[in-house]
């Protein structure tokens, strides 16, 4: 029997053509600076604008080789936390249940 395959397996999502947790990182870090360097150095809005459109461009380019871009970010997150049950000893590390 033939099962459906779900479209947010087949199609993760996306905004404007890039994944959504980079695009969204991209515009939250952008939008930061663009606030801070005008109000701290007066630099115009228009450079970091250009810069927010090119880094977005890259990301894109690289949701397109690798579309579940988003899922590898937060397996990532995930994978890097510590196990609370490991303990160092001077030699080596012992598991404590």
């Amino acid at each position: 029997m033939p099962e459906k395959i779900l479209r947010v397996v087949a199609l993760p999502s996306t905004m404007f053509w890039a994944p959504q947790m980079p695009a969204m990182a991209n515009m939250g870090v952008h939008a930061m600076l663009m606030v801070y360097g005008l109000g701290l150095a007066g630099i115009s809005p228009l450079i970091f604008i250009a810069s927010f459109f090119l880094s977005h461009l890259f990301i894109a380019a690289q949701g397109a080789r690798e579309p579940h871009m988003t899922t590898l970010i937060q397996a990532w997150a995930v994978s890097r936390k510590s196990t609370k049950n490991l303990i160092k000893t001077p030699k080596i590390r012992k598991y404590v249940p």
